[in-house]
């Protein structure tokens, strides 16, 4: 009896509490991946990047290329502006701020903290751009990392020490498109020394919604350039491209002009395996893409999906399927992998890089799997979450009471009459 009341006196107390600690996973005013915002009068424009949050004078910018252009225009008032605008997912070591002349730069593992003063009336512009002095760098292209936390870990750190110009997931990165689980995969990059960019797959809309994915990392699908180089991203983690996005892809690359263009996506437009029906769920949309990309002469395209390695070419365009990224594998000789491309000017080289992992045994996968539920239902819900893991508590715990008491208690001794 004592037992129960020191739950309930717990129980109670902690409903007490809740409502206070819930704060805690309040953040500041989110944009939904907006590249343009108005602060008090004053218009902040990105361009290469979007805005993730801002408060007061401080503005959060999410690299989505590896050049960023940020406008601030102040024309329209009569006040000066101070922002500290805090730039990251960029190699901070070789990014220049072109047109600064303002403070000292302050500089951390992946971001840059700028010290914006702009007069009443004035306009602010600014570029930020690595400095280098010819068309030759590299990428890393990966995809299919959820589950598998040793393979990537070890992904990430090769990142670290390849340092290549950006690093880009094709997707299947965290467990479910809930914000937790975006949160946490954010937490576990947050590392990485050079661009990051990401494409949405399976696991992040497959469900329909976006608005997770978006609130993190932007817009789905979107294009940069750098050097003599075009780079297309598009979504079609849920097998399907809109209408919307099928013009778009069209006139940007009828506008493209560049010497090469690679474009990333989830799902290849076909399944090399024999007997496999097409990934794309709409009828046609694969022959859709695949057209599109002969008739511009896309270079190579990239996907995953699929748990394995496999390349392809097809009417001069090579197609890449790099699933290997630490997700279980798709059959006994596939292997884990990662693909670095070196760009030098006309030409492009792709070598891919094997890795090997110990095995993960199913109690290991599963507690992971538990591991990250639970952490993620606690950021997501933080209040339901609490409630329904205090109630779990309290009838295991009378399980556990009653069942020693049934086990350890001893039996009463009959007397016997003579």
């Amino acid at each position: 009896m004592k037992y129960l009341n020191f739950l309930s006196i717990f129980f109670l107390s902690f409903c007490l509490v809740l409502p206070v600690k819930s704060q805690a996973f309040l953040e500041a005013d989110r944009t939904g991946g907006m590249s343009e915002i108005y602060i008090n009068g004053t218009r902040i424009k990105v361009e290469g990047g979007f805005i993730e949050w801002y408060e007061k004078n401080d503005i959060s910018i999410r690299a989505k290329g590896i050049e960023i252009s940020l406008n601030i225009d102040n024309s329209q008032s009569e006040k000066d502006k101070s922002f500290n605008v805090i730039v990251g997912n960029i190699n901070p070591e070789i990014t220049e701020v072109i047109g600064w002349a303002e403070g000292d730069i302050k500089k951390n593992v992946n971001k840059m903290i700028l010290p914006v003063n702009v007069k009443s009336q004035k306009i602010a512009v600014y570029k930020l751009s690595p400095k280098t002095g010819d068309n030759n760098f590299k990428f890393m292209v990966f995809g299919e990392s959820r589950g598998g936390e040793n393979v990537f870990k070890r992904i990430l750190g090769d990142i670290n020490y390849r340092k290549p110009a950006f690093a880009i997931s094709c997707g299947d990165m965290v467990e479910g498109p809930s914000s937790g689980a975006f949160k946490s995969f954010v937490k576990n990059i947050e590392t990485i020394t050079v661009p990051f960019l990401t494409v949405p797959g399976s696991s992040e809309v497959g469900e329909g919604s976006r608005r997770n994915y978006e609130d993190i990392f932007g817009s789905t699908y979107y294009s940069f350039n750098y050097k003599n180089t075009h780079f297309i991203v598009l979504d079609n983690g849920d097998g399907r491209i809109s209408e919307e996005q099928f013009v778009w892809l069209e006139n940007n690359l009828m506008q493209n002009k560049a010497v090469n263009t690679f474009v990333f996506m989830h799902l290849p437009p076909f399944d090399p395996r024999p007997g496999r029906p097409q990934l794309m769920k709409i009828a046609g949309q694969n022959m859709r893409l695949s057209s599109l990309f002969e008739k511009y002469n896309v270079s190579m395209v990239f996907t995953s999906g699929i748990h394995s390695y496999f390349k392809k070419e097809v009417n001069g365009v090579t197609y890449h399927i790099t699933g290997g990224g630490g997700s279980e594998l798709a059959s006994t000789d596939s292997f884990y992998n990662y693909i670095i491309v070196e760009v030098a000017g006309d030409k492009v080289k792709e070598k891919l890089i094997k890795l090997t992992a110990p095995p993960v045994s199913w109690y290991s996968a599963l507690s992971y799997k538990v591991k990250v539920y639970v952490k993620n239902s606690f950021q997501t819900h933080p209040v339901k979450s609490a409630l329904l893991s205090i109630v779990s508590l309290l009838i295991l715990s009378i399980f556990f009471r009653l069942f020693f008491d049934k086990l350890f208690k001893p039996s009463k001794k009959r007397r016997i009459s003579i």
